[in-house]
């Protein structure tokens, strides 16, 4: 177990330092002859054509070679997440868990499964409040069951597509009867899931 909680640790420290990696150029600031800037990506410059920019909410718009006084590149950590403001989003997950509960365990097998999904709203690019349903095996054993409906608050903890996680689910656990044995779990109530997991996240581009 010692060593399990040693590697996850590595491999959380891994992740952090590589969030600090040497930063590359992915944007550009483009200073137009009015005064006025834009920062975007570009994405398709044809010969004597407008330069077409993605800007951070995604939106696409064509700039004439002509309005360009300069432009020039801006420093972004590698594989950073580019959200605007507001620039809320949603998201989903399912988070599928085998943990040894050897202490708290009812029946003689040690291991407790569960399965769980969750809506989230980001409020900026790390924190997310969410609500969703489970159903959680804490005994394979007698296979009690309950069915968990809970809230959740997550934070992930670098500004990176792929970032520790640290997630508390509370909610209440409904009693439910066992789909194999008939057992039904007089056991319902509070339901705590503290969490720390590693979210994986693929770039856009």
């Amino acid at each position: 177990m010692k060593k399990i909680i040693l590697g996850l640790i590595g491999l959380l420290l891994y992740f952090a330092i590589s969030a600090q990696e040497e930063p590359i150029y992915l944007k550009y600031r483009f200073v137009k002859r009015n005064g006025t800037s834009i920062i975007g990506q570009i994405v398709e410059k044809n010969l004597d054509g407008p330069y077409t920019i993605k800007l951070d909410n995604g939106t696409l718009i064509n700039v004439k070679e002509q309005e360009i006084l300069r432009f020039y590149p801006l420093k972004t950590k590698k594989n950073s997440l580019n959200y605007s403001s507001p620039g809320y989003r949603w998201g989903l997950s399912t988070e599928i868990m085998g943990v040894n509960n050897g202490q708290w365990n009812i029946g003689t097998t040690k291991v407790s499964t569960g399965v769980s999904m969750a809506g989230h709203y980001y409020i900026n690019s790390q924190i997310a409040l969410g609500a969703g349903v489970g159903m959680y095996n804490y005994d394979l054993n007698a296979r009690r069951l309950i069915l968990p409906l809970f809230g959740e608050a997550r934070w992930r903890m670098i500004k990176n597509y792929s970032s520790p996680l640290i997630s508390l689910k509370i909610g209440h656990g409904l009693a439910a009867k066992n789909y194999l044995t008939g057992l039904v779990d007089k056991k319902g109530g509070l339901f705590i899931n503290p969490f720390l997991a590693m979210n994986l996240v693929l770039p856009e581009n």
